[in-house]
């Protein structure tokens, strides 16, 4: 049988061969622009393929904010007009009239671009096909999406299969293989995560030259990138006596990044919402913060249900929410999982993976109230998917809940069973997204 001879091999390799399928399945199914904000990644993916890695913000808010990249940018995205009314709603994206509006994610970091402006400024130089172009994108972002997984599995001690599964999900496939910047940002937390599990959970009492390296250059990465810095919390978790001599020389490094990251968002475009006053909201939040916290509870009240499936199945645009048996059945798996690692996670490291997926969570709340949402009394624009960086730290809060344990051979079966149960729900999953993007 392929089941149990895949389940035999270590969980990275079943992740790519179950990523690789299902994965170009995915890139090949999801039509043009159904992946949300496609069209504006695309845009900033041809921004940086021509060197434009930083926007500040100087010029005109309400009109054209970067007089001298539009030409730039038009000429280089002239090959995509003919998706403007054809696949996307807002003709006015390509015409390049109002970046300001069109283009709001014309501030984020040109690393979470390089695949795939990579891929278009490469395909460029052979041809204009805007098709090839497109997907050659999809397919950089998809190769380096399995390579960030594949390595975060490999590298982690603990919770292989956790990330395997959530990694499966297919939201997180749906992301993984799109044009948008998700897709790397997703990967690179993945990673970053599993390098503090290593050194959290690994068994040796002191941390290699290499990796201390690896995790003072990944640290600087993710001031960089979507709320990835908050995971850099933690670095409390990992034992003292792994730090050693290094630890003052990690907490120099840290302070000096939390400054960097103070002047990068201090002078980086950021998209605020017409009719949204940024600095009225900041004194709002500053000297009533309860109103604040009487929306997030509102939001979080009615939305947790959607924010749930949107971060597990929730597909083209969000408007294609996968059966509740099958979120319920990711959801299950990744529980179980939980069972394959004979570690013990104490009381207070579960407490503070706790605290640093609050502040995650609160902070996406506070980006939104500040930047996006016309009401005071609800939090709008916060979606689920926003929240799949945040499955492996739950993996470490619910680790174990029941006093079990199983033998070797018992959890030969469990991984058959979660390899099999991943495979048909995947399938499912390509079977319910082909039908509706048919009947579309």
């Amino acid at each position: 049988m392929i089941i149990p001879k895949i389940s035999s091999k270590h969980p990275e390799q079943i992740f790519m061969c179950l990523g690789l399928i299902f994965g170009f399945l995915f890139l090949i199914f999801t039509p043009i622009f159904k992946v949300p904000d496609e069209p504006i990644h695309l845009l900033r993916a041809c921004e940086v393929s021509n060197g434009i890695f930083y926007n500040d913000k100087n010029g005109n808010p309400a009109g054209d904010i970067f007089p001298n990249k539009k030409i730039l940018l038009r000429k280089n995205c002239v090959n995509f007009q003919e998706f403007k009314n054809k696949y996307y709603f807002n003709s006015e994206l390509f015409d390049f009239n109002n970046l300001n509006y069109t283009h709001n994610n014309t501030g984020y970091s040109f690393i979470m671009y390089l695949p795939s402006a990579l891929a278009i400024k490469l395909v460029s130089l052979f041809t204009h096909n805007p098709y090839i172009q497109f997907y050659s994108a999809r397919f950089a972002n998809f190769f380096m999406y399995l390579l960030l997984i594949y390595s975060a599995i490999k590298l982690t001690p603990v919770f292989k299969w956790q990330l395997l599964v959530c990694a499966l999900f297919p939201m997180a496939l749906y992301e993984g293989v799109s044009v948008s910047a998700d897709s790397f940002n997703l990967g690179f937390c993945f990673f970053y995560i599993s390098l503090f599990f290593k050194l959290i959970f690994d068994k040796k009492k002191s941390m290699s030259k290499k990796q201390f390296s690896l995790l003072l250059f990944l640290s600087f990465i993710s001031i960089f990138l979507k709320g990835c810095f908050i995971f850099t919390l933690l670095v409390f978790l990992i034992p003292k006596d792994k730090l050693s001599n290094k630890r003052y020389l990690l907490w120099l490094w840290i302070g000096v990044l939390l400054i960097l990251s103070f002047l990068y968002s201090s002078y980086n475009f950021i998209f605020i919402r017409p009719q949204v006053d940024f600095t009225e909201r900041l004194f709002l939040l500053q000297k009533h913060p309860l109103i604040f916290v009487k929306a997030f509870i509102n939001t979080s009240l009615e939305m947790w249900k959607s924010y749930i499936v949107q971060s597990i199945g929730a597909l083209d645009l969000l408007k294609m929410y996968l059966p509740a048996y099958q979120v319920f059945c990711f959801i299950y798996l990744f529980a179980i999982c939980s069972f394959l690692d004979d570690i013990y996670c104490k009381l207070s490291v579960r407490i503070f993976t706790f605290i640093v997926i609050s502040c995650f969570i609160a902070a996406t709340f506070v980006l939104y109230f500040l930047t996006y949402s016309y009401s005071l009394d609800f939090i709008e624009g916060v979606q689920g998917r926003y929240f799949l960086p945040l499955y492996p730290l739950l993996a470490v809060v619910i680790h174990k809940p029941l006093n079990l344990t199983f033998t070797n051979k018992q959890k030969l079966y469990l991984k058959y069973f979660i390899v099999l149960s991943l495979l048909i729900n995947l399938i499912l999953t390509l079977f319910y997204m082909i039908n509706w993007f048919w009947n579309c």
